[in-house]
């Protein structure tokens, strides 16, 4: 741009400096008319000077410069306030993670104590089981070895009364 055709725009966007304080912003843009003058020098030509419009066009312009920059501080501190809740929402969550692993790592080191005791039981129940089924065929091996010395006596009588019978027949023959 050339000197002295600066709009009340350009002017807003020198004088701007952030600090939020319109005093400081009006001093400044006031100072910056003055001396520039509209280029002709330090209050040179006075037909370059702003017009009530485009003063007040000014004026507008850093009312809307504050209200972004306020827009934006409170897009800035929302935006914060959005990731600490997020983050404190992630904690919790994995807090909560962490005390329901724990129990369930208590549940399954339980679950695994009686299952350990219900094989353990298990394994004493087959184990007297079968020193039962033992005892039952030693007894009953017992009962047929005394049930075959009965019948072998018995037999025996028998064939010795058989004998007998045939000696007497043969002495009362002689």
């Amino acid at each position: 741009m050339a000197e002295g055709n600066y709009s009340l725009s350009d002017v807003a966007s020198v004088i701007g400096n952030g600090s939020g304080r319109r005093e400081d912003d009006l001093l400044g843009f006031l100072l910056i008319i003055m001396l520039l003058g509209g280029g002709n020098g330090f209050f040179g030509n006075r037909q370059n000077f702003a017009t009530q419009d485009q003063v007040q066009q000014g004026f507008d312009n850093q009312n809307t410069m504050a209200n972004q920059r306020e827009i934006l501080s409170a897009i800035t501190n929302g935006t914060a306030q959005s990731v600490a809740a997020t983050n404190q929402t992630f904690h919790d969550t994995m807090a909560y993670i962490g005390d329901k692993y724990a129990e369930l790592d208590r549940d399954i080191l339980g679950i695994n104590s009686m299952v350990q005791q219900s094989i353990a039981n298990e394994n004493q129940c087959c184990c007297n089981t079968l020193r039962a089924i033992d005892g039952v065929k030693f007894d009953a091996a017992q009962n047929a070895a005394a049930i075959q010395a009965n019948c072998t006596a018995n037999t025996q009588k028998v064939l010795d009364a058989l004998a007998q019978n045939k000696i007497s027949a043969l002495e009362e023959q002689v």
